[in-house]
């Protein structure tokens, strides 16, 4: 048996969303003719198309650089050196999924709250759907799969034939806003003591699809997972719990208080909640529909009750409200969800 090796592709080409464009010029734009680009610090380059597409391409020296995959020629036990590699280019192509469907989370969850409309057309990225892509000077270019590739647009080709795609269509200024609040966002994110924003952001985009879907337990359940981590990270970005400086995105006015790491551990999560509350970082209104959902989520992880989607709409609410309170601007991962009598 013969190992061979090959470097991992650099790039990926990915559909966040199956109804938004990115300033296409009319219906018969190139989907793939390039919109923005743009970089984020250690990873690479971005890539917007008109068709609503995102394409990275991964920098050499970044922290999701290519690795070598190895592979087998011929029958015979497979080698160890090949099985490890297996994982490890498993390990690099989820990590790079996941920054993938952060990119997404962060730039819709901005428009969305920019336009005031729930999230519409969102998709996660997922390990079957990793598509490699060339350039040209002004679009990019699919170089396999292109079958498959085209099989996922097939909702944004019957927009296109339709003449239907303006109300989704973005601005050059809306995709600015949502560039700029990806790398904001980006860059704040080692700044979080507790919580890991971008996988805080990628769970809340994931509770948006399963909302969506109408999924209602999971998206509360994930959700609720958000709500702890931003709670615990919002009390320490405003300086509350001793030790900790205010962080400069926590920007809302406030009633100063502060308390000792040893309290602040022995409080429950909805008196860490309350506190946010009593100090004015979040309304009277965003707690009381905390306290609702805490105990929907508690009887659906101690009775196994169900959960609708009226409930599972709240929790959305809430982390909303929250992620704004934390990074002092309005990001919200909120989906609808449709119903026939």
């Amino acid at each position: 048996m013969l190992v061979a090796r090959r470097p991992l592709s650099n790039r990926i080409l990915l559909l966040p969303n199956s109804k938004y464009f990115f300033n296409m010029k009319n219906g018969h734009d190139n989907l793939l003719a390039l919109s923005e680009k743009f970089a984020v610090a250690d990873v690479g380059s971005i890539y917007l198309t008109a068709g609503g597409m995102i394409g990275i391409e991964f920098s050499d020296t970044g922290q999701l650089r290519s690795i070598e995959v190895l592979e087998t020629v011929g029958s015979g036990s497979v080698p160890e050196e090949v099985m490890k590699n297996q994982d490890n280019v498993i390990s690099l192509q989820e990590s790079r999924i996941s920054f993938s469907n952060f990119i997404s989370s962060a730039f819709f969850g901005k428009i969305s709250a920019n336009r005031n409309y729930s999230l519409d057309g969102a998709r996660y990225a997922n390990l079957e759907e990793v598509f490699s892509f060339g350039k040209h000077s002004d679009s990019l270019a699919l170089v396999e799969r292109i079958e498959d590739f085209h099989d996922l647009l097939a909702t944004k080709i019957k927009i296109v034939q339709k003449g239907d795609f303006s109300s989704f269509n973005l601005s050059k200024n809306e995709i600015q806003l949502g560039v700029e609040f990806v790398i904001r966002l980006w860059t704040i994110r080692d700044s979080f003591i507790h919580a890991d924003l971008k996988s805080c952001a990628n769970m809340n985009y994931q509770a948006a699809i399963l909302h969506r879907q109408q999924h209602s337990a999971a998206s509360l359940a994930l959700n609720f997972s958000v709500i702890e981590s931003l709670v615990h990270e919002t009390l320490i970005a405003y300086g509350i719990v001793s030790g900790f400086d205010k962080r400069p995105y926590a920007s809302k006015p406030y009633k100063p208080t502060q308390i000792s790491k040893n309290k602040f551990g022995d409080l429950s999560l909805s008196d860490r909640f309350k506190l946010l509350s009593d100090v004015g970082i979040v309304t009277r209104f965003t707690f009381d529909k905390f306290e609702e959902i805490r105990k929907i989520r508690n009887d659906l992880m101690h009775r196994g009750h169900e959960v609708n989607c009226r409930q599972s709409g709240i929790s959305q609410v809430v982390v909303r409200d929250l992620w704004h309170s934390l990074i002092g601007e309005p990001f919200g991962l909120i989906s609808g969800w449709s119903y026939r009598y």
